[in-house]
C-alpha cells in the first residue's frame, strides 16, 4: 500500500523537521541568554550577538518546513484513507460481479442456443 508509505515517511520528515525546531529553539534560548549575561567577555558575546539572527532565520525556516510537512501529512492522511475506503468497497462489488455471473450461468445453463 503506497499511500501508507507515504504517510509514514511523511511523519518520518515531520518528527524530525519538529525535532530540529525544538532544539534550535533551545539554542536561541541558550544563546539569548548568554548575551544577557554581564560576565561573559565583550568579544564571546559579540560572535553571539552575531550568531542569533542567522539562527532565528533558520528556526523560521523549520517553522515554515514544518507547516509544509504538516500538510504533506494530512494530504498523505487522506489518500490513505480513501484507498482504504476503495479496498473497503471492492467485496460488496465481487460478491455483486459473482451474483451476476452465477444469474448469467444458470441462465445459460437452461437455454442453451
Amino acid at each position: 500500500m503506497r499511500a501508507a508509505q507515504r504517510l509514514d515517511d511523511a511523519r518520518a520528515r515531520l518528527a524530525e523537521v519538529q525535532s530540529n525546531r525544538t532544539t534550535l529553539a533551545a539554542d536561541i534560548k541558550k544563546y539569548e541568554e548568554l548575551v544577557s549575561q554581564t560576565e561573559n567577555a565583550p568579544t564571546d558575546r559579540k560572535q553571539v550577538e552575531d550568531l542569533l539572527p542567522q539562527l532565528k532565520a533558520r528556526f523560521a525556516a523549520l517553522e515554515n518546513e514544518e507547516q509544509q510537512r504538516q500538510t504533506t501529512e494530512i494530504e498523505a492522511e487522506d489518500e490513505l484513507r480513501t484507498e482504504r475506503a476503495k479496498l473497503g468497497e471492492l467485496p460488496v462489488q465481487l460478491d455483486h460481479l459473482e451474483k451476476l455471473l452465477e444469474g448469467s450461468g444458470q441462465q445459460s445453463a437452461t437455454n442453451p442456443h
